[in-house]
């Protein structure tokens, strides 16, 4: 009885610590913190054999830059599931890497959404653009998630920037945070909203 027992509460302690949701938050995002603290220069594949790898360069005074590479055999989809048949592929063997300074330049943070179809981004104002962006891997596009409550400010008149706060892939979310600095009142403004993942 005994043995049994232990043998029960050993499979079960196996299980908790080999649960994927602990673990993976951690291979889904990326934070950065300036300048270029424990910064991990170099390719990084998407989670569960993803067909997408994000290169980060550490650039040390230049901040953190990005770019997206194919790095599927044959530069096809892999694990990627696309319903219906494909229009129009954008990668090619002979054109796999991605990289536009709007979105790539001077990160804070970084994000794989579970579906390996897109990737998030959060910016810095310094060198980069200081906005979120939610990148579409299979067709190359990026499109800027703008936080509502932010609108009425012009966020180019201000110092700002972005970033993601945090995963939860049991829900699908994340927390993304914009903050910018407002001179005539002295104080820092943030907004923060939990968006979904795609």
């Amino acid at each position: 009885m005994k043995k049994n027992l232990l043998r029960c509460a050993f499979f079960i302690s196996i299980i908790f610590l080999c649960s994927p949701t602990a673990a993976s938050e951690e291979t889904y995002l990326f934070k950065f913190e300036p300048p270029n603290k424990n910064c991990p220069h170099g390719l990084h594949q998407q989670p569960n054999g993803g067909p997408y790898s994000v290169f980060v360069f550490c650039d040390d005074a230049g901040g953190t830059n990005i770019g997206i590479i194919l790095t599927e055999p044959g530069a096809g989809p892999g694990k990627l599931e696309i319903p219906g048949p494909i229009k129009m592929w954008y990668w090619h063997t002979y054109d796999r890497f991605w990289q536009e300074r709007q979105w790539a330049a001077d990160i804070t943070s970084f994000a794989w959404s579970p579906s390996f179809k897109y990737a998030y981004v959060a910016t810095s104002f310094i060198y980069g653009d200081g906005g979120i962006f939610k990148l579409d891997l299979i067709n190359r596009k990026a499109h800027e998630i703008i936080l509502i409550e932010s609108s009425s400010y012009d966020r180019k008149s201000y110092e700002h920037g972005s970033v993601i706060k945090s995963i939860d892939l049991d829900k699908k979310k994340l927390k993304i945070s914009s903050w910018l600095y407002d001179h005539k009142l002295k104080k820092v403004v943030e907004f923060e909203k939990e968006i979904p993942l795609e």
